[in-house]
């Protein structure tokens, strides 16, 4: 009999696989692109930039982190899971109609 794993990733580990994202690494590369000058102020600019970038980032990965580990507890519960798919389908939809708007 094999030994159900009750918590098979941390907390920690999904605070730190967040940043792999490839659409935050794809956004860091065009803000720094979009709103870092060229010129003698450039190490300024860039350091305000990142900065500013990487509190917006910890900010938003640690609220989704902790998030994502308080609907865990829901997620065992088959009218939770149907209610939470329904709502998340509406959001796409109304989200995709606003580009075409």
């Amino acid at each position: 009999m094999k030994k159900k794993n009750e918590n098979p990733v941390k907390f920690i580990e999904t605070f730190l696989f967040q940043f792999l994202n490839p659409k935050g690494v794809l956004i860091g590369i065009i803000i720094v692109s979009t709103y870092v000058e060229h010129g003698e102020n450039y190490l300024a600019y860039a350091t305000q930039v990142i900065f500013f970038a990487f509190l917006v980032s910890l900010s938003s990965i640690t609220f989704w982190t902790f998030v994502g580990k308080y609907l865990r507890k829901f997620a065992t519960n088959e009218k939770f899971i149907k209610y939470f798919n329904c709502v998340m389908s509406l959001l796409l939809i109304l989200s995709i109609i606003t580009f075409y708007i």
